[in-house]
């Protein structure tokens, strides 16, 4: 079987922010079923030039914004008109039995595929209901980014063989807008790199922990964290993440570092006391959250950084969604540190192992069909 995995998630550059771990997982899930041999991918990167090699074909995502939404208006998301052409001729190159679209917003490229080919689209989220977020929310001028979208979307959705959606709130929204529901549901999974010869510690530190990069969810919800919950708690608060350093000058005080860019978390993780995730907004799921998970961290969060996670009954881990509910429960935490049963519970549902089985079943049945 030969596959052609495809997405806009520059995970062989970057895979330290939400998006790029998920496709990271997905590639190496098709590596893992079918072989490295026989997977093949299209990147689209804003951080290489063009280039094709045994592995696949990587296309450069334009950074100016004219050039974007210059392509946009012709229905093309991260591409332009000579990389179409690139693209249509590595397709036919390949001739793939299995096309894997990791994301909706370039599903026209899959009217270039032949017939016998399969298509697979995996829903980081249901773009056209997030593009229309940026559109109300941002500026109008993202209207030409939804119609592309849209267009996109409704495409692939209309055609592929098999729809893989996060979480139950992405299948009802995939309903609401297309009217079709997704074959199965595939939860964020990771890979696990807590590491052998770790062994989780209880002593307290008094250090609380946020990660995220410089990402409008994650920026509005640390902003509020550190004005309306920092003053009325005894902890120190620090902020890591891809581009975060950005937030020194405005948010860094007593008790509050912002570390920024960091080459690994682990370290991070393994000195906090718990982990925050004041997310107010945003689709699919956090991918954050089972990174906490991995490292059996108590977990205060909002319901949006919980949604599609099975939690219930789970010791350490703690619904906030209002200023007094932080507050609250980080004064008087008792859960601190590592909580195996949090770890566990990682294991089980959210490791890249937990989830293959499920994955490698349908796309067996796919190929039966």
């Amino acid at each position: 079987m030969k596959i052609l995995f495809i997405t806009n998630k520059a995970f062989l550059e970057n895979s330290n922010f939400g998006g790029a771990q998920c496709a990271k997982r997905n590639y190496f899930l098709l590596i893992k079923l079918y072989g490295s041999e026989n997977v093949k991918y299209i990147i689209f990167s804003d951080e290489v030039e063009n280039q094709e090699s045994r592995d696949g074909l990587l296309i450069h995502i334009k950074k100016s914004n004219i050039a974007k939404y210059f392509n946009l208006l012709f229905i093309r998301d991260c591409f332009s008109k000579k990389d179409k052409r690139k693209i249509i001729t590595y397709i036919h190159k390949i001739s793939p039995d299995i096309a894997f679209f990791d994301g909706s917003s370039f599903g026209l490229l899959g009217k270039y595929f032949q017939s016998s080919t399969a298509k697979i689209v995996f829903y980081h989220n249901i773009e056209k209901r997030y593009a229309w977020s940026r559109v109300l929310n941002t500026s109008p001028i993202c209207f030409i980014k939804f119609l592309s979208f849209w267009i996109n979307e409704k495409y692939i959705t209309k055609t592929a063989d098999l729809r893989i959606c996060l979480n139950k709130r992405d299948n009802e929204l995939l309903k609401k807008e297309y009217h079709v529901s997704p074959h199965f549901l595939l939860p964020i999974s990771m890979a696990d790199d807590f590491g052998s010869n770790y062994v989780g510690s209880n002593k307290k530190t008094n250090i609380i922990l946020f990660v995220g990069s410089y990402f409008m969810p994650n920026v509005k919800g640390i902003r509020w964290f550190c004005k309306n919950v920092m003053p009325y708690v005894n902890k120190d608060l620090l902020i890591v993440g891809k581009k975060m350093e950005l937030l020194k000058d405005e948010l860094e005080s007593e008790h509050v570092k912002v570390v920024g860019t960091v080459d690994s978390l682990g370290n991070y993780y393994r000195i906090a006391d718990a982990v925050i995730m004041p997310i107010f907004i945003g689709d699919g799921m956090k991918v954050k959250t089972a990174e906490a998970m991995m490292y059996g961290k108590p977990i205060l969060a909002t319901n949006e950084a919980l949604e599609g996670y099975e939690i219930k009954n789970i010791q350490g881990i703690y619904r906030c969604n209002t200023a007094k509910q932080f507050i609250d429960q980080i004064n008087e935490l008792s859960c601190y540190g590592y909580r195996d049963e949090i770890r566990v519970l990682f294991k089980n549902k959210y490791s890249m192992e937990a989830t293959y089985e499920k994955f490698s079943e349908w796309m067996i049945r796919l190929q039966k069909e």
